[in-house]
């Protein structure tokens, strides 16, 4: 037996939850410091929680931002932000001075 079904509704249009950010540093997600390989040497980087990191919290690279299935390389000099959706918002166009 089979059965086939086809059916059209109409529903609420899905808004995702945006949050005001906040400026922050982006310090307290970091949980740990490591050698990563950036530009053919060795250079000393942070790694933070991705799920930790709220609007507004802004890191400086060098840098892993790291979660259950990725991680974010961010490059010295490159800065990343968290806008108001939770997304990773990643600047790599100017020098930043950490």
């Amino acid at each position: 037996m089979n059965l086939r079904l086809r059916m059209i509704a109409t529903g609420e249009r899905a808004m995702p939850r945006q949050r005001e950010p906040i400026s922050r540093d982006g310090s307290a997600p970091c949980y740990a410091e490591r050698d990563v390989f950036f530009d053919g040497a060795f250079v000393r980087s942070r790694f933070y929680r991705r799920d930790a990191l709220l609007p507004g919290d802004a890191v400086v690279g060098p840098a892993m931002i790291t979660e259950y299935t990725s991680a974010t390389a961010l490059p010295p000099g490159c800065r990343a932000e968290v806008d108001g959706l939770g997304n990773l918002v990643i600047d790599v166009t100017k020098e930043i001075d950490a």
